[in-house]
């Protein structure tokens, strides 16, 4: 279990749906996308790669899906220009 009381792969897959929402919408809007978040585009890019980071290190996360996560925020820091 997480610290917030759910599955580890239930965040997984929640964090990597919404990774990919936000690759696929920066190909769509561009840089526009980013005033939809309460935080800077630096500040959500390194929130989902701390999450990446804490992912890998928890023993209960899957591999596989994180991989996954790792990949998605790789596009999204391209798509990002950073």
């Amino acid at each position: 279990m997480s610290p917030l009381g759910l599955p580890a792969r239930t965040l997984d897959e929640d964090k990597l749906y919404n990774a990919r929402s936000i690759v696929k919408d920066l190909r769509v809007q561009g840089t526009a996308l980013w005033g939809r978040f309460s935080g800077s585009r630096e500040q959500t890019l390194a929130y989902y790669r701390d999450l990446v980071t804490a992912f890998r290190a928890d023993p209960a996360s899957n591999a596989e899906l994180v991989g996954e996560l790792d990949r998605t925020v790789t596009e999204m820091q391209r798509l990002a220009g950073r």
